[in-house]
């Protein structure tokens, strides 16, 4: 079977008949598909169904996080936050047009239906500023953390070591010269003037870990012909380690994900319910 065998509507039963069941076998057809989906219409006007990227981002982290797959991990995340974003524009433009048309004359409303007080409620809810800062606050914070610990895995893992160059000019575009063969990632491409800001400051972090990494390398290397896997597991780097990556361990941001997932899936299927 190859990764277009399988249409949305089967893979959406597959999902209501898993359930919160990862592990199942049928979910390597949901990732290879949604892997695929997101390749070839990353840029179009249809955003893949929140639930099926949902579901591509827990392959990823659970049981255990598989570190070479945080960079379709951040593309994954970024598709979230950019239907995240729709929906917030959905809710505000339904509740713009209820006001207006509730401004009009009676006779003008007759081939209207409008909001109940209760869907008017829900968006507003929905599409107030405190709840919108809320859901970026937590996303910009879920970006820094999967690309400081794809950084440091890349560091110290040295069969993937090669790979560092490359997204070290992926993820932080804006410090090397502009190349027309590196494309930089979504979640980069969809980044306000405040989250570049943010994004500097994860810039900065890495920079400093992996110059405290090199100085740490030069000493060890004083006093043997070459650094194994198992040295990164010494006391003194991964003291630095942590210092870099606190509050960020792959643990520790399954928490932040899954609370950032569930609201945004919360707020389409509210707006599903509302306009459907």
């Amino acid at each position: 079977m190859n990764d277009t065998d399988a249409s949305d509507a089967d893979l959406e039963g597959i999902l209501r008949a898993q359930g919160p069941n990862y592990e199942d076998t049928s979910l390597a057809l949901i990732y290879k598909h949604v892997s695929h989906k997101s390749r070839t219409h990353v840029s179009t006007n249809e955003p893949l169904p929140v639930s099926l990227l949902v579901y591509a981002i827990h392959a990823i982290l659970e049981p255990r996080l598989m570190f070479q797959q945080i960079p379709r991990l951040l593309d994954l995340l970024a598709q979230v936050e950019l239907i995240r974003r729709k929906t917030m524009q959905q809710a505000t433009s339904a509740l713009v047009w209820q006001k207006w048309y509730l401004q009009r004359p009676i006779a003008e409303q007759d081939d209207v239906v409008l909001l109940t007080e209760s869907e008017a409620s829900k968006l507003r809810g929905m599409t107030r500023k405190t709840e919108d800062q809320s859901s970026q606050t937590i996303y910009r914070g879920i970006i820094d953390a999967y690309v400081r610990l794809h950084i440091k895995y890349l560091w110290a893992t040295p069969t993937e070591a090669h790979l560092l160059p490359l997204y070290l000019r992926t993820y932080f575009p804006a410090l090397f010269p502009v190349d027309a063969e590196t494309s930089p990632p979504l979640f980069y491409k969809i980044l306000s003037k405040e989250d570049r800001e943010e994004h500097d400051k994860t810039v900065r972090h890495c920079i400093e870990f992996m110059s405290t990494a090199k100085d740490w390398e030069e000493a060890q290397l004083a006093s043997k012909a070459e650094i194994d896997v198992d040295d990164y597991e010494d006391a003194a780097f991964q003291a630095l380690t942590d210092d870099y990556i606190k509050h960020r361990s792959p643990e520790y941001m399954m928490k932040p994900v899954s609370l950032y997932l569930k609201k945004v899936k919360s707020r389409v299927e509210s707006l599903v319910s509302i306009f459907s």
